[in-house]
């Protein structure tokens, strides 16, 4: 494995190819279906301790991990489960007593979770943590902690969010369910063969307005790790302003500073749709 060291701007590009944490980025992209299918098979093993009668979970999570925790609350909540989600620096002391405090951190070092599971462990609240780490602080602090294998990533953790956002979706699954859905097994080829139909489009896509603009990322509800995840990948990959928003939250306000130099990512089903129809009728670059 290489040394990591820290990414620096080299010439044009707005990152360098530098190994960052052991992978670069292009590393680090062929490595998750690899990880997706190690995890979507094993883990299922691991949900016994997941108990479907806790109706009150507080979901908690910063940056990417936080993004991770979104499209699972709408899944809860839908299925009558109370969840809410925090990331942790709104959460000043044990509030609200829910059944069971759910941490999700990649690395297990974040330190705003970390200290939030430890107040809620303290005050008697069962707590889990998810990571993609074996060893970490959060694992400490938690009542228990499901380690997903400790997959090498790059500087962007996709290998450690695409990890922890399947299992994550396993761990909803057996709370609304009582068991993990069957079709996490084919998940691995199914985007397999999405990014390879979609390989043109989304490189015309890089090559358009994106390379110059913004972004703005939007998606229904059910969607919205989707979006949150997406811009922030931006932000921190190629250093491309991005924005993540909610639809209805997008029409009432941010929609309406969208330019020539905004490209846009809609992601849900039929309301979306008619979104992106409706931003091809603005001068952007969508």
């Amino acid at each position: 494995m290489a040394p990591a060291h820290r990414a620096r701007r080299e010439g044009g590009d707005r990152v360098s190819a530098a190994p960052v944490y052991g992978y670069t980025f292009a590393e680090g992209r062929e490595a998750e279906l690899p990880a997706l299918r190690e995890v979507v098979a094993s883990f299922p093993d691991a949900l016994d301790a997941w108990r479907p009668a806790w109706r009150r979970v507080l979901l908690a999570g910063i940056g990417a991990s936080g993004a991770a925790l979104a499209s699972p609350l709408y899944a809860l909540r839908e299925a009558g489960v109370d969840a809410s989600r925090t990331d942790c620096s709104d959460q000043p002391s044990v509030l609200g007593g829910p059944d069971m405090v759910l941490a999700l951190s990649q690395s297990g070092r974040s330190r705003e979770t970390t200290d939030l599971v430890a107040r809620f462990r303290a005050a008697g609240v069962p707590t889990a943590a998810l990571t993609n780490a074996a060893t970490s602080p959060l694992k400490d602090a938690a009542g228990t902690t499901y380690s997903v294998g400790d997959h090498p990533d790059s500087r962007v953790s996709t290998v450690g969010f695409v990890v922890t956002y399947a299992a994550l979706g396993m761990l909803t699954d057996q709370l609304t369910r009582g068991h993990a859905h069957p079709g996490w097994a084919h998940v691995a080829e199914a985007v397999e063969e999405t990014l390879s139909g979609a390989a043109g489009a989304l490189a015309d896509f890089a090559a358009g307005p994106l390379a110059r603009g913004s972004l703005d990322v939007v998606a229904s509800a059910p969607q919205l790790t989707t979006a949150e995840a997406v811009a922030l990948l931006f932000r921190e990959g190629p250093l491309v302003p991005a924005t993540a928003c909610g639809t209805r939250t997008y029409l009432h306000g941010p929609m309406d500073v969208a330019s020539a130099g905004t490209s846009h990512v809609v992601i849900g089903a039929e309301r979306e749709a008619a979104l992106a129809r409706q931003l091809t009728q603005k001068p952007t670059g969508s």
